[in-house]
């Protein structure tokens, strides 16, 4: 789970070559065939991008209400069916897969559901507000300008509240948050959690079998 623009895809990339993993899958991906199912009047808060969900919010709220929040939170619950449903069927299948996205918020995704499945959650995050937007000045000259730096500054804003909340939830639920300085030291420490996770599982696989 991260915010937009800390560089999740990035690290998804870099790990998934680490450990040979051929499934990845992003949320926005989850988002975009939802929204090919339910319509904008049905379900308006994924047909917004993350931080403009906002827009999306059409019930009557206290106006001290943080609309950027309320309209994240029912996007994010919505993904998360589609979510647990992919994480399901890769358990089912006894498959390597990685999820990543916005939308993995600790505490939307129903845990007792993936048995004695190893599932490693942990958060991205850039604590740093100007290295933040430097991201975005990156995306904007990497995509051509698909991805435009004034979007994404201009809602910078919104952007630095929903990462608050998900930092939040972190620690609600006490999934670790890696602070993404410099990406090689995001990248080793990120493989660092996942092997060390790995080996306590089945360290833990091993204490269960009959002697």
């Amino acid at each position: 789970g991260c915010t937009t623009g800390v560089g999740k895809s990035t690290l998804a990339t870099e790990v998934e070559h680490r450990l040979g993993i051929t499934r990845v899958a992003s949320t926005d991906m989850v988002r975009q065939v939802m929204r090919a199912f339910f319509s904008i009047d049905l379900m308006p808060a994924i047909h917004y991008s993350s931080f403009e969900a906002a827009e999306s919010v059409r019930v009557p709220l206290p106006r001290e209400t943080d609309l950027s929040r309320a309209g994240f939170i029912e996007q994010t619950k919505a993904v998360a069916v589609g979510i647990s449903s992919l994480i399901e069927r890769a358990i089912t299948e006894a498959q390597s897969m990685i999820v990543e996205g916005v939308h993995l918020v600790p505490g939307f995704l129903d845990r007792s559901r993936w048995q004695d499945a190893l599932v490693l959650e942990f958060v991205l995050a850039v604590s740093d507000r100007e290295l933040h937007r430097r991201h975005f000045a990156v995306r904007d000259w990497e995509t051509g300008g698909i991805r435009p730096l004034r979007r994404y500054s201009e809602g910078l804003p919104q952007i630095r509240r929903i990462q608050k909340y998900i930092l939040s939830q972190s620690a609600l639920h006490e999934v670790p948050v890696i602070d993404n300085v410099r990406i090689d030291d995001t990248v080793k420490q990120a493989m660092r959690m996942t092997l060390d996770a790995g080996g306590r599982h089945m360290h833990l696989d091993e204490a269960d079998e009959p002697g």
